[in-house]
């Protein structure tokens, strides 16, 4: 009779689900409000390099998770190209797609590789820990309200 272990990893299972769950999300919600967006792939790289960059910079997770205004430079790249230069959204998504790999593979050799502390952010153990000290008697749960 075979008796069922516990998944020691069952955690650990979801992390790599979740970005491309938002991916989902954010092709649903395009699709919805009638834009083609198949440059996602291409927004998520710039928006992850740049949460790195933050991160690693200022020694802050939370600064880096919640977001760089630089992040949302390929969302208005996107719109401009799409309404205003009347590309195909198709085109100016694939636009997208190349641009962010080709931009975040070029800045990768170019920073990353010099400059190794910008690849290093802290992890969320040492943020929560950095939010305890700096708050004391503060319970650490953090609200992200969509806009």
């Amino acid at each position: 009779m075979a008796i069922a272990q516990p998944d020691r990893h069952a955690g650990q299972q979801h992390c790599p689900r979740t970005p491309i769950a938002f991916a989902a999300l954010a092709g649903i919600y395009s699709e919805r409000s009638g834009v083609v967006n198949i440059g996602i792939e291409g927004m998520m790289l710039m928006g992850a390099f740049i949460s790195i960059i933050v991160a690693s910079a200022t020694q802050n997770l939370f600064l880096g998770v919640m977001g760089h205004p630089g992040r949302h430079v390929d969302g208005a790249l996107h719109a401009v190209l799409s309404i205003k230069y009347k590309v195909n959204q198709i085109i100016s998504g694939t636009v997208l797609i190349i641009l962010g790999l080709g931009i975040t593979s070029y800045l990768t050799r170019l920073l990353l590789d010099v400059y190794s502390n910008l690849n290093s952010p802290p992890s969320v153990i040492q943020s929560v820990q950095s939010w305890d000290v700096a708050h004391p008697g503060h319970r650490t749960i953090i609200f992200i309200r969509a806009r």
